[in-house]
C-alpha cells in the first residue's frame, strides 16, 4: 500500500508494507506484516501493529502502537501504549504520560518529561532536561549522559548501573541500582532516596542531603566544603574528602571509613 497522505477511519489490514509518503492520521486500524512507514507526521487515536517496524517523523500517539521489531521516530507526545520488540529510537523530545516497553531505548534531543511508566532493557538519553514524575525502569543499564538537569520526583530504577554524570541532580524521589550509581562531577540535591551497592560521586560540585544515601561502597569527593546534614551509609566503604568538613547528619559505615578534610566537626551521629 503506497499513498500520499492517510486519513483512516475504519480497518487496513496487509500481508506487505504501508509506504505514506506524507501525513497518517489514524482513527480506526492499521495492520501490516511489513514496515509500516510515514515520511510526515503520525497522529494516531486508534490502533497501529506492525509485524516489523514502525517508521515517521513526528507522532502523537493516543491509542496503540505495537511494532514487533523497531521504532523510529522524531519527537513523540504519548497518552498512549506504545511497544517494540527491538530497539526504539526517538530523535527529538519525548513526552510520555501513559506506557511505553521497549528492549533498548535510545533518546537523543533536547528533554525527557515522563510522568507514566518507561520500561526497557536499556535505555540511553542525550538529553539536555530530563523531568520525571513517574516510573523509569531498566531491567538493565540506564544511560543519562548530556543532561544538564535531572528533577526526579517519582522512581527510576536500574537492575544493573545508572550513569548520570556532569549533571545537576534534584532527586525527591527515590534512585536505585543493583550495580552502581554514578553521579560524578556533579550538583547533587537530595530529599528522598538514592541507593545501590556503589554510589560514586567523585569532583562534587555541590552536595545538598536531607534524604538518605545508601550503598554497600559510598565515594563522595569534593574540593569545596562540605555539610552532611542527611544518612549518609555504605556498608562496606565509605569514603568522603572534602575542605572542610561538618556533620550534622547520620555519617555511617560498618566497614572501612575514610574521612579526608582540613578541619572536620562531628555534632551528631558519626560511626565507622
Amino acid at each position: 500500500i503506497v499513498v500520499s497522505n492517510l486519513e483512516n477511519k475504519g480497518n487496513i489490514v496487509t500481508n506487505s508494507k504501508v509506504n505514506v509518503n506524507g501525513t497518517l492520521t489514524n482513527d480506526g486500524e492499521v495492520k501490516a506484516l511489513d514496515d509500516i512507514s510515514i515520511t510526515g507526521n503520525t497522529t494516531n487515536n486508534g490502533s497501529i501493529l506492525t509485524n516489523k517496524n514502525f517508521l515517521t517523523s513526528n507522532l502523537i500517539n493516543s491509542k496503540k502502537l505495537i511494532a514487533k521489531e523497531k521504532i523510529d521516530i522524531k519527537n513523540l507526545k504519548n497518552t498512549g501504549t506504545i511497544a517494540s520488540g527491538g530497539k526504539f529510537t526517538v530523535v527529538g523530545n519525548l513526552e510520555n504520560t501513559n506506557n511505553i516497553e521497549t528492549a533498548n531505548l535510545d533518546i537523543t534531543g533536547n528533554k525527557l518529561v515522563n510522568s507514566g511508566s518507561i520500561k526497557a532493557d536499556d535505555i540511553t538519553a542525550k538529553v539536555s532536561d530530563i523531568t520525571n514524575d513517574g516510573k523509569i525502569l531498566s531491567f538493565n543499564n540506564i544511560s543519562f549522559s548530556n543532561a544538564q538537569n535531572i528533577l526526579n520526583r517519582n522512581e527510576i530504577t536500574a537492575l544493573k548501573d545508572i550513569e548520570a554524570n556532569n549533571t545537576n541532580l534534584v532527586n525527591s524521589g527515590d534512585i536505585a541500582s543493583n550495580g552502581k550509581v554514578l553521579i560524578n562531577n556533579s550538583s547533587i540535591t537530595n530529599t528522598k532516596k538514592i541507593a545501590s551497592s556503589t554510589i560514586e560521586m567523585k569532583e562534587n560540585k555541590k552536595f545538598d542531603n536531607t534524604g538518605e544515601i545508601i550503598g554497600n561502597n559510598v565515594t563522595l569527593t569534593t574540593g569545596n566544603d562540605l555539610n552532611l546534614v542527611g544518612k549518609l551509609h555504605g556498608a562496606q566503604s565509605l569514603t568522603i574528602e572534602g575542605k572542610n568538613i561538618e556533620n550534622n547528619g547520620e555519617t555511617t559505615g560498618t566497614g572501612v571509613t575514610t574521612i579526608t578534610s582540613s578541619n572536620f566537626t562531628n555534632n551528631k551521629n558519626l560511626s565507622a
